[in-house]
């Protein structure tokens, strides 16, 4: 791995579908004396470029955190750019719109931190996951909140909910979490640790109120 002037972290991100994007095509950031732009390229796992991501940059590590730089979506080469203050502590990955990817990695801007060379950063996206459960009552508006061990409150889905009662949750990050389903702030069931695999459908089959 090349020598960056970043801090490398491998957390695994989920995809933001909820966001608004623009829909401007990639090119050429515009920047004062006091930003930096900083070269973006996703690709999967392969290498491979992907295109239409969306590279962005958070205050803070967790995917609830306030977005405070929003690049263009990701061309052909799966090229794009960011803005960012140079006095700014960020946090930046990459979104799939669609929800079909997710970023397996982040990248920590410290202030003051500059790229040491003009090669691209290269953040890796893979197949997201889901997870589909019983809930002990039906309930048609279950959201499922995932908590990461080391940074907590991490990411938030709704779930679809079938005529047997079975909630599917879809566009999830994988890794390891501790899950909380809730339904208008009332806790519905809490489970203690999942292992989730890039691409995975998890059944967790009829889950209690009590913690797993």
């Amino acid at each position: 791995m090349r020598k960056q002037a970043f801090v490398w972290c491998t957390i695994v991100l989920a995809g933001c579908s909820s966001e608004s994007f623009d829909d401007a095509s990639p090119g050429e950031a515009d920047s004062s004396a006091d930003e930096t732009v900083i070269r973006i390229r996703v690709v999967d796992a392969d290498s491979t470029p992907l295109a239409g991501m969306m590279p962005v940059a958070t205050e803070g590590p967790s995917l609830l955190s306030t977005v405070v730089s929003q690049g263009n979506p990701t061309s052909a080469d799966g090229e794009s750019q960011l803005v960012l203050s140079k006095d700014a502590w960020a946090y930046m990955r990459a979104i799939d719109p669609a929800g079909d990817r997710i970023a397996v990695e982040f990248v920590e801007r410290q202030p003051g931190d500059s790229p040491e060379s003009d090669d691209p950063i290269d953040l890796v996206m893979e197949t997201s996951a889901a997870i589909v459960m019983t809930l002990p009552a039906k309930n048609d508006t279950p959201e499922l909140l995932m908590i990461h061990p080391a940074h907590g409150e991490w990411w938030h889905a709704k779930g679809v909910v079938d005529p047997s009662g079975v909630a599917r949750f879809t566009g999830l990050p994988s890794g390891v979490y501790a899950l909380k389903i809730q339904s208008e702030d009332t806790t519905i069931a809490t489970i203690r640790e999942v292992v989730l695999t890039p691409g995975e459908v998890k059944d967790l089959g009829e889950v209690s109120p009590s913690a797993k």
